[in-house]
């Protein structure tokens, strides 16, 4: 990689931003294990964060030896990556609701992880405890179109107009502060020809994944 290039800066970019949130994860993983009461919810715990240490080391590697803005494309079952990052988000299936159906798509899946993977945390952050988060998964003229869904305060339109306007997946300043995660969603979206858009009331992103089209 040169990295002199502004399109290599922007793929690193992206993966520090992925790498960093990561690890953040794995950090509170950690501790759920250290904290955790019965053999049975360490275990869980555990596994949660062994799977997550083997998506770093695979989803980053191919971050940096890919390109952001292109997909690529590879026949993926979308059904078992979202049920386990679901998995991996809510060990105790306490906060998540999935709707899944088995799908196999032709997408790029380390970038259909990031998606999924970015869309849960946001949600998860940005709620209350007790608060519940529904992920939906359905086919519409042949595209998957994901669905999450919280009853937390939402997004504020500018940010919503920010990010549905090319989002400041590079890192560039202004005046409007966009959550990064979301961003990288919205390009990793269109990466696949698709779109991200955000409606109300809470937070209610959808992201659209054709199975063709694109960049390059």
């Amino acid at each position: 990689m040169d990295a002199a290039d502004p399109a290599t800066a922007q793929v690193a970019g992206v993966a520090v931003h992925e790498l960093q949130h990561d690890l953040a994860r794995a950090r509170a993983l950690l501790d759920q294990v250290v904290r955790s009461e019965g053999e049975l919810a360490r275990q869980r715990t555990a596994s949660s964060l062994e799977d997550l240490l083997r998506r770093m080391e695979h989803s980053v590697a191919g971050l940096l030896g890919g390109d952001a803005d292109v997909a690529d494309r590879r026949p993926t079952r979308v059904g078992e990556l979202v049920e386990r990052l679901v998995r991996a988000h809510d060990p105790a299936g306490e906060r998540v609701s999935a709707q899944v159906p088995s799908l196999l798509m032709n997408v790029d899946p380390v970038k259909v992880e990031r998606i999924v993977d970015n869309l849960l945390a946001n949600a998860l952050h940005h709620t209350p405890p007790d608060a519940q988060v529904r992920l939906r998964v359905s086919v519409d003229g042949g595209a998957a179109i994901l669905r999450v869904v919280d009853d937390g305060p939402g997004i504020p339109h500018e940010v919503v107009a920010r990010l549905e306007g090319g989002g400041l997946e590079d890192g560039s300043q202004d005046t409007v502060e966009v959550p990064r995660g979301l961003g990288v969603v919205a390009r990793f979206a269109r990466a696949h020809g698709g779109r991200m858009w955000i409606t109300g009331p809470g937070a209610r992103v959808h992201v659209e994944l054709p199975q063709t089209g694109g960049p390059g």
